[in-house]
């Protein structure tokens, strides 16, 4: 990892900081996201309890659970569906990262493998973390992020941005109807 990697990292450390002091606060239909922009890297962090994405929190039970979380965890290693960045920056996702408490194998059954191990199927208040990282050829031409998050997602109503860019560091609040994340 290079040095301004390493600034990123912290920057997002330091921004989710103020959630997990608060004893990982989590609040259904809240999510949070963490937006860095450093050169010509863009990284968003998103943390959501998994009820906001496929209403429920536990281990998948059924075969319909199991295939909502596969959906879910697939659609959210699509970057650029759910995160659009200013088209003159020439952004393209270089990287996506979803952190799953129980990520489901399609298969792993019939090979013989076992589930990613997770919480016990009782235990509440699950979520889960996805790290996307954008690279762009043209960054001083990036200017925000339209969140399209909330159009694949309904569970998620509001989601809570901070943002460390070239112009500072900010706090802001995206809703369905307002999702750009502007700087």
């Amino acid at each position: 990892m290079n040095l301004r990697q390493s600034l990123v990292v912290a920057a997002l450390a330091n921004f989710s900081s103020h959630v997990w002091a608060q004893g990982h606060a989590h609040v259904h239909g809240i999510a949070t996201l963490q937006v860095a922009v450093e050169g010509t890297a863009l990284t968003l962090r998103l943390v959501t309890p998994l009820e906001n994405l496929v209403g429920f929190e536990h281990a998948p039970r059924t075969e319909q659970q199991k295939k909502a979380l596969r959906e879910a965890e697939e659609s959210l290693r699509g970057a650029t569906a759910l995160f659009v960045p200013t088209a003159a920056a020439r952004c393209a996702a270089s990287s996506a990262k979803v952190d799953s408490p129980f990520a489901v194998k399609s298969d792993a059954k019939d090979r013989g493998e076992k589930a990613k191990p997770g919480k016990e199927a009782g235990e509440a208040h699950s979520g889960l973390t996805a790290e996307y990282i954008f690279r762009c050829e043209q960054p001083e031409r990036l200017q925000g992020v339209e969140v399209k998050l909330f159009d694949r997602f309904r569970g998620v109503r509001r989601l809570d941005v901070d943002l460390a860019g070239p112009r500072g560091q900010k706090s802001l609040r995206l809703t369905p109807k307002q999702r750009i994340i502007a700087w």
